[in-house]
């Protein structure tokens, strides 16, 4: 049998214990149905909108679509960076279809996690954080995109690497699922303990070895960074002129040989980056 078959049925068979993870039945503290579909709703949609002179606006768009978490009471949400890249505000929908409006907190450079604050306080609970570190292969997982529990499917840890990117990213403890969640610009990895594990970022076609699935970054890169940005005045400019400097052209970039360069640790502001989520997408 083919390595690929065998990477395959190994997601096979870890993945009736996601299925119990999203069913709620045993994994998440023995919690019913409802009550995960409650927690599912600190997922929430996230739309925001630039300008068309922006600097990203020619490979991100100017409309931009996914998903956030919301984390604390006061209306505090985590995404990833390049949905509120150059964005001035965003507009968060809950899984009932409240609208409200949230404030741009900053972009990491270094792990790509984004924070808005929704200008009200959000009809959630907030999802409570945890930890990526027991996140090993084979380990079920659920992914949850905004919508509830219908966006919401089981998936399997089938890789943790490093991911490099030529836009000046590096992560070495990547996270990566399988099968592929179709809308996983955002949304929420859910560890066996049913707390927020990981935010999504792509979709790539080698999450193991010829077998595609989605990318996310550790939740656990929040926390040494969240007194920085939200420490960040809202009036500051969200691309620091020495950061727009140095992005590399999506021209002249490839993805097969991710070109890296140690950013600044000391410089943590409302960065941005190239569009990853078009680039490493593979053909039909």
């Amino acid at each position: 049998m083919s390595g690929g078959k065998n990477r395959l049925l190994d997601v096979l068979r870890a993945l009736p214990a996601a299925l119990v993870l999203l069913t709620g039945a045993a994994v998440i503290a023995a919690e019913r149905d409802e009550e995960l579909a409650h927690r599912l709703e600190a997922v929430v949609h996230v739309h925001a909108e630039v300008p068309p002179e922006a600097r990203t606006a020619a490979y991100l768009g100017t409309a931009r679509d996914g998903s956030g978490v919301v984390i604390d009471d006061a209306g505090l949400i985590v995404t990833i960076g390049y949905l509120i890249t150059e964005a001035m505000g965003a507009e968060i929908t809950t899984a009932d279809g409240k609208i409200s409006r949230a404030d741009v907190v900053g972009v990491d450079l270094v792990s790509g996690l984004g924070l808005l604050r929704a200008a009200e306080v959000l009809p959630v609970k907030p999802m409570p954080i945890g930890t990526a570190h027991e996140l090993v292969e084979k380990t079920p997982v659920v992914v949850a995109g905004s919508g509830g529990i219908e966006a919401a499917q089981p998936a399997v840890v089938v890789s943790r690497r490093a991911f490099a990117g030529y836009w000046e990213y590096l992560l070495d403890d990547a996270i990566f699922t399988a099968p592929l969640h179709p809308a996983w610009s955002g949304a929420a990895l859910l560890a066996p303990d049913g707390r927020l594990a990981g935010i999504g970022s792509l979709f790539v076609g080698d999450a193991k070895a010829r077998l595609p699935g989605n990318m996310f970054v550790p939740i656990d890169h929040l926390r040494p960074v969240m007194g920085d940005l939200l420490a960040l005045p809202l009036a500051e400019t969200a691309i620091k002129q020495s950061h727009r400097q140095n992005l590399p052209s999506p021209k002249s970039s490839s993805h097969r040989t991710p070109r890296w360069r140690k950013p600044d640790l000391n410089h943590r502001s409302r960065v941005t980056r190239p569009s990853f989520r078009r680039r490493l997408m593979p053909l039909a």
